[in-house]
């Protein structure tokens, strides 16, 4: 009998193309045999289809990353400038492109890690983050005492206007002015209020004093506002009368606060 109808019911049959239920035999084994195949490709494809999807799980942290380090570089590739191949005008010989373009590269870097701080320059509308003129603390101190003696209930642009003409007699040419050394301009007879009196413990209980005087320092002179050079004196018309209103009568001036700053006198 055939392996294919081992099965059958009808021993007595030695020849299965003999029986009449031959054909609708061999059509359900075909059937029989489709199904197998059908479901042994299903099991194939699930098979297949959850090792991708378990795959796929195991991937997704690195894909992620992937993409993560693709938009940096392509970042840093934004942020740096094209650079472009050199050439060697006396041999006509093309420079090694890689060494140029890593050796521009690092430049590039290195000097936008050792990029100089902002220029301290002189404005009258602020000061600038690093100073401007390099004086000792025995001078800032010097100055914020005459701050204190002249102006310590001005508002602070005032104070710092103070502070600005003491440094602008030091800087300037006028021979009037005794410009041996900081001291010796605010010690000068008739010019500021005196300042023995002003101690340390007065000091550090109005602390804008010094910091007007640091600000000055820093390039700070709200008198330039009118003046190119900065005002050279400073007077509270409220406390000033005959001659030395006189001689201020129709002189150029910036008012802050309660005090007015010139550059002259009315001759």
């Amino acid at each position: 009998m055939n392996k294919l109808f081992q099965k059958c019911s009808k021993k007595e049959i030695t020849d299965c193309q003999e029986c009449a239920n031959y054909r609708n035999c061999v059509t359900k084994k075909k059937q029989i045999r489709k199904k197998k195949r059908m479901k042994r490709r299903l099991k194939k494809c699930f098979v297949v289809l959850i090792g991708a999807i378990f795959l796929f799980l195991l991937l997704i942290p690195f894909i992620f990353n992937s993409n993560e380090d693709d938009d940096q570089t392509n970042q840093t590739t934004t942020d740096k400038p094209q650079i472009t191949s050199t050439f060697d005008c006396g041999d006509n010989s093309l420079i090694n492109t890689n060494d140029s373009i890593t050796s521009s590269t690092t430049s590039i870097q290195t000097e936008e890690i050792k990029k100089e701080p902002e220029v301290p320059i002189i404005s009258a509308y602020g000061p600038s983050e690093d100073y401007y003129y390099n004086f000792s603390e025995e001078d800032k101190l010097y100055m914020a005492k005459v701050v204190y003696a002249e102006a310590r209930g001005e508002i602070y642009e005032g104070q710092v206007a103070v502070a600005a003409v003491i440094i602008n007699r030091y800087y300037s040419d006028v021979r009037y002015f005794d410009r041996t050394s900081i001291k010796s301009i605010v010690t000068q007879k008739n010019q500021f209020a005196k300042i023995d009196s002003v101690t340390d413990e007065k000091l550090a209980k109005c602390p804008n004093c010094m910091d007007a005087v640091e600000d000055a320092c820093k390039g700070w002179d709200p008198t330039r506002a009118v003046f190119e050079n900065g005002a050279l004196y400073f007077f509270s018309p409220a406390g000033v009368s005959g001659y030395q209103a006189k001689i201020r009568e129709g002189i150029e001036y910036i008012q802050i606060g309660n005090h007015r700053f010139h550059v002259d006198f009315n001759d």
